[in-house]
């Protein structure tokens, strides 16, 4: 009896094994390169992306110098 168990659950591994090994094969596909406008449409959506990026760097830089002067001013006028 354990032996047939045993042989069955092997039998259910190797076929888990078998579409995992599958479904990983249907996962990797190559990309299709782009036409001319598309690389330009995803070169522009990419330097939106960066700018804004930078955009919210130099925010947050200049609300930290505010913060940064409002303690200094506090400090020294104790």
């Amino acid at each position: 009896m354990s032996s047939l168990l045993a042989l069955l659950s092997a039998s259910f591994f190797m076929s888990e094994f078998q579409i995992n090994m599958g479904m990983r094969f249907f996962e990797i596909k190559p990309n299709k390169p782009l036409t001319p406008q598309q690389q330009r449409i995803k070169s522009l959506q990419t330097q939106k992306q960066n700018i804004s990026k930078q955009l919210k760097a130099e925010r947050d830089r200049q609300k930290i110098q505010r913060a940064q002067q409002a303690i200094q001013s506090v400090v020294a006028s104790k």
